[in-house]
């Protein structure tokens, strides 16, 4: 596959999210490269969870893998600003979209994207519009699409890979949102 077409950084926020975005990129010309940047994810475990799950997966499918840092105090400082949905998740979107287009550019990608846009928990306007912005900002380009479509798909064939399913989107406000009902 190496030399063959497009590379495409896709930032992942975990393995299970990603088997849709790359069920729909199957036929295309471009080549996914993984950006594993989440510093929204709580507790640390989790986020070693998560990662290593993704990590096995992209081993197994000979995908590369760039991980950006944890950076959860950041995430915490921007989001205690307004902690509710929609300001917390607009602030965790941004920072990793934006994350996700500097690595692009130094992946030498010619787009990004991002697996938010598969989940429907997200805010998929919000996803779209940011990553519509922050290509525009650093002069990458966005690859839209809606990847949910092959959500379903996705979390079934997770199950059958015996993959790591997380239950809460990653923050510690959608955690306590999930596990409080």
């Amino acid at each position: 596959m190496e030399g063959r077409g497009l590379k495409i950084l896709v930032h992942v926020c975990c393995a299970p999210c990603f088997l849709a975005v790359e069920r729909h990129l199957e036929g295309t010309r471009l080549r996914p490269v993984l950006y594993f940047h989440n510093p929204n994810i709580h507790p640390y475990r989790e986020y070693e969870r998560r990662l290593r799950a993704l990590r096995e997966y992209a081993e197994t499918r000979g995908l590369p893998l760039e991980v950006g840092g944890y950076a959860y105090v950041d995430f915490l400082r921007r989001a205690l600003v307004d902690p509710r949905r929609p300001a917390r998740c607009r602030v965790c979107y941004q920072m990793r979209l934006q994350a996700a287009s500097c690595q692009a550019v130094s992946a030498g990608a010619e787009y990004f994207t991002s697996t938010l846009l598969a989940s429907p928990y997200q805010d998929h306007e919000m996803v779209r519009r940011l990553g519509e912005e922050t290509a525009r900002q650093s002069g990458t380009a966005w690859y839209y699409a809606d990847f949910r479509q092959h959500w379903s798909w996705a979390q079934g064939r997770a199950r059958q890979l015996g993959m790591y399913r997380q239950g809460y989107c990653g923050c510690i406000f959608s955690e306590e949102e999930r596990y409080a009902r």
